[in-house]
């Protein structure tokens, strides 16, 4: 719990905390799914706009996406944070998502500009989120 404290408030500097919720609006999405019949991962598919509130919620340790149906992911593990090959920073969490379904939630923050994406990872299907402080 504290890596995750520690993580959003040096990450997400630009939010102010209250409460130890963020905040987040998505600007696009991608997705990428597994095709189980010749065993590869697909391309990832265009990138299509999306405005959606994305709530980081410390203290409940859980993460609400508020698209048409609210998808929600409760955090259960934190793995170490680390930076990419580029210098990027990753925090990766083990996750529950609302059916009982496990998950991998992954915030990453691009060393090089300050976009910041948020990826959910399925066994066969990969969402990534850009998402900017609101």
């Amino acid at each position: 719990m504290k890596r995750i404290i520690l993580f959003c408030v040096v990450f997400f500097a630009s939010v102010v905390v209250h409460a130890q919720v963020f905040k987040y609006s998505t600007t696009g999405f991608s997705y990428k799914s597994y095709n189980e019949t010749y065993g590869y991962w697909g391309e990832w598919s265009a990138w299509e706009y999306s405005n959606l509130l994305v709530v980081v919620d410390l203290g409940r340790e859980r993460i609400t996406i508020y698209t048409d149906e609210r998808q929600e992911y409760d955090i259960y593990d934190v793995d170490e944070d680390q930076y990419d090959s580029d210098g990027d920073f990753c925090l990766s969490m083990s996750c529950v998502d609302q059916d009982g379904n496990r998950c991998g939630v992954r915030l990453l923050h691009n060393s090089n500009s300050d976009e910041m994406q948020l990826y959910i990872d399925y066994s066969n299907i990969i969402i990534v989120y850009n998402i900017e402080a609101r």
